[in-house]
């Protein structure tokens, strides 16, 4: 891994590929030693949680913020191409919030 912040969570997602969670809010996930994905926000990622949510095979990656948001962001590469001309693979397929600060993903 090539982050310089300190990592607050890790999980494994399937294969070689595991999700991370940064102090800076921070938020991604790594091929081995390449990084696949990574966004960036604000916020704190309290907890994170590999899950099939949508039941295509792939584990997404559920987030739970510090503001009370949970995310579920893809991992695999979808067809779309970012501004930058690269493979966006960051498409959040679902968001829920409620009024608290999120302590922990469970499955």
């Amino acid at each position: 891994m090539s982050e310089t912040e300190i990592i607050t969570a890790l999980c494994h997602m399937h294969g070689s590929r595991f999700g991370y969670a940064l102090a800076n809010g921070t938020v991604g996930v790594y091929d081995r030693a390449t990084r696949y994905w990574r966004i960036k926000s604000k916020n704190h990622a309290m907890s994170i949680h590999a899950f099939d949510l949508n039941s295509d095979g792939v584990c997404e990656l559920i987030t739970g913020w510090s503001n009370g948001k949970v995310s579920h962001t893809c991992t695999v590469r979808v067809n779309r191409r970012n501004v930058k001309g690269k493979d966006d693979c960051r498409a959040a397929i679902f968001r829920w919030e409620i009024n608290f600060r999120v302590g922990i993903v469970l499955h």
